[in-house]
């Protein structure tokens, strides 16, 4: 069948043929209201007469009020639980089933019985779907859709289908009972109207090959007009005959210009002859149609990579990840494209691992991630270190700092508290349903080395002091719609605004730090906690809710009327006295941070990149090496309660300066580790202190880099991270950055190639060591 497969995964999703066979037995009859109702009466609304409910269901839907009835009467949790679980005399559904997710069999079912549309509505709402039935009606022009209308389903059915909550796929043996029964039902359809083709289309995919066949060429025949028909039978036909393949999917075509999934047919049918670069451009045409169908780019990933075009199946998986970022084909073959074709290794042991992470049941997965593994691991006398293979846990949560540890920098007079090293999942919170694209995967990250950030962020007395020492002006005053939030800067304890990335850069310079990375700033503002805020959020946060006069719901202003109109909600805002609050009035994190969540969003160093997490690095990311937006992280005091998450950031041209932006500054030493004061006299005769970790060869030529001046004068310092090859006569062959400050990176390069190392032997032979290499750059007195 070759990649035929494929392009059925789009429409069917894992329907699987069985023969036609009879009808199950009648059932004894189901009960009546009125004996129900009776039961309870005399007693009996018990786990007895719940198990009889369940063996021969009911004559009607039982509603809430009736139930609500039953339960002050005295039934049983159980028998409340069966009446809801109970059969319908017209829904094909077996009763020790009732409870599972809706998946397409007994959708199918349902429509060929002719269960009522609402009828079906309630069920979806009550159960919830499949995730291979929400797919198929995810995507707008799949033929189910047109097979489902034809079978009776409503626009609203379909509607609800799309919105409702998305389950794990039923037990396999529940999925042939559905299986079972949906035959039933289309069977019985067809011989009610042999005329039906959508019928004879919908039993067609439960049938073996050639009676498909046979079925789909009935169905073109009675309906010679419809796309649909003549694109299965082309999927049908492809493996005995490809030039027929090729017509059908053509007609499909001309009856329906730029179908989707006519383009994949011919796409696939080319590629199994070999025209590999004819089915790659039908592949981008299928995902030029329809960008947000989720198979198409996972296909055309797979036959980029097959074809070796990385770059290429790097920009689909990434498109891939986002409209479904836990699919763990889509990491396995990013993963190959970063090995093979970027020759980056750490970020294709990332992908295999979160492939691996996401099915740990597929042999390529875990192959893939332990070879991988394997090979980047450090050469020892003692072996290869890899290890076994386990599933991931989530990083434990970071030990809590006592609070009374913020020590106050004398540079701005602002305090400061210390992070300590730790591991953390970035991104989305588990169970928040608010987040953005960009906010996904959670990923985990380390944070190797503990840094000071401000407690709270930067207010308008230290930035006065900045201004005063460098000759600097003070940005423009802020306001709403004319009126004041800061008249003439006169409260020096609300956050400083109106200021761009690079002012806020330049004064965490002069404070002898820098702007945190974005994955500092959300370790730090989580924490230690995994949940969407650090508490309550009214209790830690300012936002549009609770910084006015009166209370608002602000999301509900927004959706009225601010996505329509941005000034008539700022007006809201305007009207209520809505602004800048002054800083620590609200309760700290488990860090001791305040104003982490409102009362400004805050810049970060890191360049933006709308899909940067799915490649991220696991260890100290500093974002994309370039770009034209600058991250923005946290929420403010006139934002909409559902963006009040720790995850929440996106792109700001670093230009742009605004009324709630704001900003912290972090850094290792802006306050030394032991609580000293910092040194604020003349930097430029400082001298380097250089130390070097190795774990496996022994250094014999170390020459010291030069510290960067434009680095030296912003008072820049930290560690570079790489990785190294040792080459068998102890030469530097290769070298990967894997963290450090953009201003130090080229001079740690550069001086580390020019290191040697003592050959290392392995059993009396030279060999090649690869190894992590820290380059600490500290400015002391």
């Amino acid at each position: 069948m070759g990649l035929r497969s494929l392009a059925i995964v789009q429409i069917l999703l894992t329907i699987t043929f069985l023969p036609v066979t009879a009808r199950a037995q009648q059932s004894p009859k189901p009960y009546t209201q009125d004996q129900v109702k009776a039961m309870v009466r005399d007693g009996l609304g018990n786990e007895v007469a719940a198990k009889a409910i369940a063996q021969q269901g009911l004559d009607f839907v039982p509603g809430e009020d009736f139930l609500n009835s039953l339960k002050a009467a005295g039934a049983s949790v159980a028998f409340l639980q069966a009446l809801r679980a109970a059969q319908h005399p017209s829904e094909p559904i077996q009763p020790q089933t009732a409870n599972a997710p809706l998946d397409q069999f007994q959708f199918l079912a349902l429509l060929a019985s002719g269960v009522p549309d609402q009828r079906i509505i309630e069920l979806v709402k009550q159960r919830g779907v499949s995730k291979a039935l929400h797919r198929m009606v995810a995507v707008q022009d799949s033929p189910l859709i047109a097979w489902f209308s034809g079978l009776g389903a409503s626009t609203e059915l379909v509607s609800t289908l799309r919105l409702t909550n998305v389950f794990p796929e039923p037990e396999a043996t529940v999925a042939e009972s559905h299986k079972h029964v949906a035959m039933q039902e289309l069977s019985q359809k067809l011989k009610e109207n042999p005329n039906n083709h959508v019928a004879r289309l919908a039993l067609a995919i439960f049938s073996s090959d050639q009676t498909a066949i046979g079925l789909m060429r009935d169905a073109v025949s009675l309906e010679p007009t419809d796309p649909w028909s003549h694109y299965m039978l082309g999927e049908y036909v492809m493996a005995e005959d490809s030039d027929e393949a090729i017509t059908e999917f053509r007609r499909a075509l001309q009856l329906k210009p730029n179908y989707p999934g006519a383009h994949a047919g011919i796409g696939d049918v080319l590629w199994e002859n070999q025209d590999r670069l004819g089915g790659i451009s039908e592949y981008r045409e299928e995902v030029r149609l329809n960008p947000k169908e989720f198979l198409a780019n996972a296909r055309l990933v797979h036959m980029l990579t097959t074809m070796g075009k990385w770059d290429e199946a790097i920009s689909a998986a990434d498109a891939g990840l986002h409209l479904d970022p836990d699919d763990p084909g889509i990491h396995y073959e990013l993963g190959i494209a970063l090995e093979k074709g970027r020759n980056d290794p750490q970020s294709a042991l990332h992908e295999y691992r979160q492939a691996y992470e996401l099915d740990p049941d597929t042999a390529a997965y875990q192959k893939a991630y332990q070879n991988l593994l394997k090979s980047q691991a450090n050469v020892t006398t003692g072996g290869v270190i890899g290890g076994v293979l386990s599933p991931v846990r989530p990083p434990e949560p970071p030990a809590a700092p006592n609070q009374d540890q913020a020590r106050q920098n004398p540079k701005d007079g602002l305090k400061y508290v210390w992070i300590p090293p730790g591991k953390f999942m970035m991104g989305c919170s588990p169970e928040d349903d608010a987040c953005n694209t960009n906010e996904k995967p959670a990923h985990q990250v380390t944070i190797s080395k503990g840094f000071w950030i401000g407690q709270t962020p930067v207010t308008v007395g230290p930035y006065k002091r900045y201004v005063a020492a460098t000759g600097r002006s003070l940005p423009p005053e802020p306001s709403l719609l004319g009126r004041a939030l800061n008249s003439g800067w006169g409260d020096d304890t609300m956050p400083i605004v109106e200021v761009t990335w690079d002012e806020a850069q330049a004064y965490c310079g002069w404070a002898g730090g820098r702007l945190p990375t974005e994955a500092e700033w959300e370790y730090a503002a989580r924490g230690g906690t995994t949940e969407t805020h650090y508490g309550a959020l009214d209790q830690v946060a300012w936002y549009a809710d609770n910084s006015g006069i009166q209370r608002l719901d602000s999301d509900r202003l927004w959706n009225e009327q601010g996505k329509k109109n941005l000034v008539i909600y700022l007006q809201q805002l305007k009207d209520n006295g809505n602004g800048i609050k002054e800083v620590g009035l609200k309760q700290p994190n488990q860090f001791g941070m305040l104003d982490v969540l409102g009362d400004v969003q805050e810049w970060v160093d890191d360049w933006f990149d709308q899909g940067y997490y799915h490649n991220s690095p696991p260890a100290d990311p500093l974002g994309p090496p370039s770009g034209q937006l600058r991250v923005m992280r946290g929420f403010s005091w006139a934002d909409i309660a559902s963006s009040g998450r720790v995850s929440h950031r996106y792109g700001v041209d670093p230009n742009i300066k605004l009324f709630f932006y704001g900003f912290r500054c972090a850094g290792q030493e802006i306050i030394p580790a032991l609580g000293s004061p910092l040194s604020v006299g003349a930097v430029a005769d400082q001298p380097l202190v250089l130390a070097a970790q190795v774990a496996t060869a022994k250094l014999i030529f170390q020459p010291q880099p030069t510290y960067p001046p434009v680095a030296r004068n912003a008072r820049i310092q930290g560690v570079v991270r790489l990785n190294g090859l040792i080459g068998k006569d102890g030469s530097i062959e290769q070298l990967k950055v894997i963290s450090g400050h953009p201003l130090l990176i080229g001079a740690a390069l550069d001086a580390v190639s020019k290191w040697r190392y003592q050959p290392t032997m392995l059993n009396g032979i030279a060999v090649q060591v690869s190894t992590e290499i820290d380059v600490t750059f500290t400015l002391r007195q």
